[in-house]
């Protein structure tokens, strides 16, 4: 082989992989998909409670709770709150003939606080029924408060 083409056959491998560290820097990884929470359920999308006055349990979780609306449809009552790319909590019209399902026994929403106390605190004066604040040392410090239709609700802090 002639040093010509000896010469051009080094640039170009040599060129060539400075063009590939350039685009592939050192340690980069591979983007990769999210994790899953099962091998079926890919996320948690929604959390929802049944409420049987639509405008007040709107007002109650946007207005006096402050959740953001992140998707509402007022025609068949559902109503989304939360952040995009986050779960979200919903609420549902009740719209049955039958009475709406009872409250005890369903699950409790729980959103974490940096001070459950002060939290409470600011619910109660806003006249919201709550329940006095539990600490378990060690583990955490929770409240449990009520939404207009009974629906138990909680915040919760990591233990200080």
């Amino acid at each position: 082989m002639s040093p010509v083409k000896r010469a051009t056959k080094r640039t170009v491998r040599h060129t060539a992989k400075r063009a590939t560290a350039k685009r592939a820097p050192r340690g980069a990884r591979k983007p990769t998909a999210p994790p899953r929470l099962t091998e079926d359920f890919r996320d948690l999308n929604v959390v929802s409670v049944n409420v049987t006055d639509w405008a007040r349990a709107r007002k109650f979780y946007h207005e006096t709770l402050g959740l953001p609306i992140a998707a509402e449809i007022d025609g068949v009552g559902w109503l989304e709150l939360g952040l995009p790319n986050q779960t979200h909590f919903a609420l549902n019209r009740w719209d049955g003939p039958e009475p709406a399902p009872t409250n005890s026994g369903n699950a409790t929403v729980v959103f974490g606080v940096d001070d459950a106390r002060a939290v409470m605190d600011k619910l109660r004066a806003k006249g919201v029924r709550c329940e006095e604040v539990v600490e378990i040392p060690g583990m955490v410090i929770y409240g449990t408060f009520y939404d207009p239709d009974g629906n138990r609700l909680q915040v919760a802090q990591s233990p200080r």
